[in-house]
């Protein structure tokens, strides 16, 4: 009877247990994208950009802000979203190869 509950399962096995101590999941972390979902918006901009130098990382950050419903209203949340394209434009720099920067005007 006392395995139906986990509280008194845990306390069964390990009586000196600190059932306060053990933390709860961790939530998700907020504005959470689907597998691939930036790289997808991100790559498609600039498959679509006019130029070389047309495309700069905040008009991708505002493109994929506004592709996945965000606040663009929002400093904090852009600035984070800005950070994530650079990351994310390192890798198809570095790893990938697939892209390159070039010095803006």
């Amino acid at each position: 009877m006392d395995l139906d509950h986990v509280e008194e399962t845990l306390r069964l096995l390990a009586p000196d247990i600190d059932i306060a101590a053990i933390a709860p999941r961790p939530v998700p972390p907020m504005h959470h994208a689907f597998r691939g979902e930036t790289r997808r918006i991100v790559l498609e901009s600039l498959r679509k950009a006019a130029g070389p130098r047309s495309t700069t990382t905040t008009q991708l950050t505002d493109c994929v802000m506004r592709e996945r419903g965000l606040n663009l209203n929002d400093s904090k949340l852009c600035r984070t979203m800005s950070q994530r394209q650079g990351a994310c434009l390192n890798h198809w720099k570095r790893e990938r190869g697939v892209i390159r920067s070039m010095p803006g005007p």
